[in-house]
């Protein structure tokens, strides 16, 4: 058995970018990392993105965000077991679904996202993460 486990949505007619559960059964450190939002990033938010673009924008903007501090931690974005996302356009649900397949490969972390009325600073998405990162 691998330092950590995904166990995955197994059910016909799902196509989940997320793991059910995910075991760390090993030695190692736990990484908690704040909401962190696409303006939050060194790159300022385009103007002139359509919904779904936009939303694929701010996703590979905060995946990015993770994998900075995670590699300054030792790690990287496959160590993360745990995301919650907040979105305030569930319709562009999608493009956050697609982006998320495409950087974790495989290697999805146990996830929740939650549609709320509204974000601090006007956002349409906040992440927040948990990483484990075991011992070499």
């Amino acid at each position: 058995m691998s330092a950590v486990e995904r166990i995955p949505l197994d059910q016909e007619g799902w196509s989940l970018s997320a793991a059910v559960a995910v075991d760390a059964n090993a030695p190692g450190r736990w990484i908690h990392i704040s909401g962190l939002t696409a303006s939050a990033g060194s790159e300022p938010v385009p103007e002139g993105l359509d919904g779904l673009a936009d939303m694929e924008w701010r996703a590979n903007s905060v995946f990015d965000q993770f994998e900075d501090y995670l590699r300054r931690a030792g790690g990287e974005l496959s160590n993360i077991v745990r995301m919650r996302v907040y979105l305030t356009e569930p319709e562009n649900y999608a493009a956050l679904s697609k982006v998320r397949s495409a950087r974790f490969a495989g290697n999805y972390p146990a996830s929740t996202s939650v549609q709320v009325a509204g974000l601090l600073g006007g956002e349409k998405l906040e992440i927040d993460a948990v990483a484990f990162i075991p011992e070499s």
